[in-house]
């Protein structure tokens, strides 16, 4: 754990780079209609009309509606990938690529709007494996009260994001941001429910012997 502490976070930095450069490759211009031709951003997001294995399932998460759109997932995924890298760069990358997965499905299955972009559904599906990896078991060398109060924490973000979630489904409507786009708590149910599964696949991996909080001590 002490060597991985010592690693750039190479993986989450060009994550933010890859999707600071879409957003101003491809930008949302309001004026455009979904079918304008040459529109990137159109090409790029997840559509009804394409098929569950476009390419768009990859694409559409690196693109924005607006500035405060960006901004938040950005700090979501800043925050969220670089406590996973610490933890195991192939939980990083199976917690994004389930929620990609989860988000298409989703979209496609049970979405009724016609497009859908950014990485709020997959942020959900790294807040599950991070909580997750965060949390401490009762074989690891902390004491039996750093182990609870770190628990306690764990827990409460859990409940306040499930909370979060609940009155967004009930009221459609996001709670925190107000984007150009309506906020698609159904793709964040995706996220989580993905995040779920990588959890369960990945239960018995070595890195759950060690507390991931010692990566940041050194």
């Amino acid at each position: 754990m002490r060597r991985r502490a010592t690693q750039l976070p190479w993986f989450t930095g060009g994550l933010i780079a890859a999707t600071l450069i879409a957003s101003w490759v491809a930008p949302l211009d309001a004026n455009l209609s979904a079918n304008a031709p040459g529109a990137l951003f159109w090409q790029g997001a997840l559509a009804a009309s394409e098929g569950v294995f476009s390419t768009r399932g990859l694409t559409a998460h690196f693109l924005h509606t607006d500035s405060a759109h960006l901004l938040w997932n950005l700090l979501g995924l800043v925050v969220l990938c670089l406590v996973l890298e610490r933890v195991s760069r192939k939980l990083l990358l199976s917690a994004l690529l389930a929620g990609m997965v989860g988000v298409t499905l989703w979209f496609h299955a049970i979405a009724d709007s016609a497009y859908y972009v950014g990485w709020s559904g997959v942020l959900n599906s790294l807040l599950i494996c991070a909580l997750w990896a965060l949390y401490l078991p009762a074989d690891t060398a902390y004491p039996a009260a750093t182990r609870r109060l770190n628990n306690l924490v764990l827990g409460a973000i859990a409940v306040i994001a499930l909370a979060k979630l609940g009155w967004e489904l009930a009221s459609d409507t996001a709670l925190v941001t107000h984007t150009l786009w309506p906020s698609a708590p159904g793709a964040h149910l995706a996220g989580i429910c993905a995040g779920c599964v990588v959890c369960a696949v990945n239960f018995r991996q070595p890195w759950r012997r060690y507390s991931p909080i010692s990566s940041f001590q050194s």
